[in-house]
């Protein structure tokens, strides 16, 4: 009988760590590093609307894995535009980078296919007091992971966001 309780007694203490172990692990992968998001109009140097938009949501987990997409709609007759699947994303202060494999084209773009594409993003606050925030331009690279190279004005330069907002925690 002693050795039954002894064995349960081991049993129910490794199921236990297990439960803890796994619960940890779930914890950690749930965890946000950094979470980047944007989207409002595209921008351009002319008034807002008469190009189209740009969304993405970026995260980056707690073990590392990288999720989000990545979406830039052009005007001039390229619909829908460029999705990505977001597959880097790097954090400095207020400033991101953003980059992912480029999954759908309009048919005028489908060489651009597989490619990288990338952009730079500043966030400089929510207030209509703070500077306005800043995005570059949609520019694609062969490798979608461009953006750990944290690249500036000479690749990304960076441009007022006419409405909408950049957020990066």
């Amino acid at each position: 009988m002693s050795k039954m309780r002894s064995s349960l007694y081991i049993r129910t203490r490794a199921i236990v760590l297990a439960v803890i172990l796994m619960s940890v692990s779930t914890l950690a992968f749930a965890q946000v590093r950094h979470k980047v998001s944007v989207g409002g109009a595209d921008i351009v140097l002319v008034p807002p609307g008469t190009d189209a938009n740009f969304s993405l949501t970026a995260i980056e987990r707690a073990d590392g894995t990288i999720t989000g997409q990545y979406q830039d709609v052009f005007g001039a007759g390229l619909q829908p535009g460029v999705h990505a699947q977001v597959t880097c994303l790097s954090v400095s202060g207020n400033q991101a980078w953003v980059s992912g494999v480029v999954t759908h084209t309009p048919p005028a773009l489908d060489f651009l296919l597989g490619f990288g594409v990338g952009t730079r993003l500043e966030d400089n606050g929510t207030s209509a007091n703070d500077t306005p925030d800043r995005l570059s331009f949609s520019i694609f690279f062969v490798d979608p992971n461009i953006c750990s190279l944290q690249l500036g004005d000479a690749i990304f330069p960076l441009f007022d966001v006419n409405n909408g907002q950049i957020t990066i925690r």
